[in-house]
């Protein structure tokens, strides 16, 4: 079972390294931007979610809104940056989650 995480990745980043790691920690990644960016993404097989907004630049009220509408019934956002290091085979607070089914 992989745990989904959402995430808002820059069009014009170097994201394939952060992506696997995230993938690689028993992630599900979708990625969470404006209908224009979001096909940039879908040729580069990445998950994505298109959101119709009138700017480019989503708010984090349009990003929640788009993961609240997938209706999964729990999930993780992560700053587009940031690379998990793991502890074990799965980072610490996956393991709670998966362990206690504690929403972190």
């Amino acid at each position: 079972m992989s745990f989904p995480l959402f995430t808002t990745i820059p069009p014009n980043s170097d994201f394939r390294p952060i992506v696997d790691n995230w993938e690689s920690s028993g992630f599900k990644v979708t990625s969470v931007n404006s209908s224009e960016e979001a096909n940039i993404f879908r040729t580069a097989d990445v998950e994505v979610l298109g959101v119709e907004s009138y700017q480019n630049r989503l708010k984090i009220t349009e990003i929640m809104s788009a993961i609240a509408d997938t209706g999964t019934p729990i999930a993780g956002f992560i700053n587009a940056d940031c690379r998990l290091r793991l502890m074990h085979e799965r980072p610490v607070a996956l393991n709670l989650v998966y362990k206690t089914g504690t929403r972190i």
